[in-house]
């Protein structure tokens, strides 16, 4: 399961870096129950927001691998 998790992370990781360096947005957030750390068959799939004015990409992994492991 983790390696499922880290899986996701990853990807959700390389989709916000892609729109990142091609529309510069302001914000990239992923949310929901997974994203909180429940990974139950009932928890719902997370969310990848992405809001699209001038700005940088969100550093969201970069903080929780500094925190340690999720």
């Amino acid at each position: 399961m983790k390696a499922l998790k880290n899986l996701i992370e990853e990807i959700f990781y390389e989709i916000a870096k892609t729109v990142a360096e091609w529309d510069k947005p302001s914000r990239i957030t992923t949310f929901g129950s997974r994203a909180k750390g429940n990974w139950s068959k009932r928890s719902d799939p997370d969310l990848l927001i992405i809001e699209s004015f001038t700005g940088t990409i969100n550093k969201r992994k970069e903080a929780a691998q500094s925190k340690g492991p999720l």
